[in-house]
């Protein structure tokens, strides 16, 4: 595994057609769904590109953890990892 280091962020609503395609890579797009106002997403940034993304959805006692994704060429370097873990400290 190459470990990549990203810079991890709330998403904007700037950051939605990148999203989109990566559920699309990741065979997770549904097609009809609005995601043009993005609520509970976190980024990950590498070179100056999204190469990752996950939704969160705090709540207590339980909050949830959605659509976990990375770009298809980042797979395997640690970035769903440490979206995870963005994920854990955002509850």
């Amino acid at each position: 595994m190459i470990l990549v280091r990203p810079h991890i962020r709330n998403a904007t609503n700037f950051d939605s057609a990148r999203i989109q395609q990566l559920l699309r890579d990741n065979d997770l797009w549904i097609e009809g769904w609005d995601w043009g106002e993005l609520q509970g997403w976190i980024v990950a940034e590498y070179k100056d590109r999204v190469v990752g993304a996950v939704q969160v959805l705090p709540g207590k006692p339980v909050g949830v953890m959605l659509y976990l994704v990375v770009d298809t060429e980042y797979h395997r370097t640690g970035i769903g990892a440490q979206l995870a873990r963005a994920a854990e400290v955002y509850f």
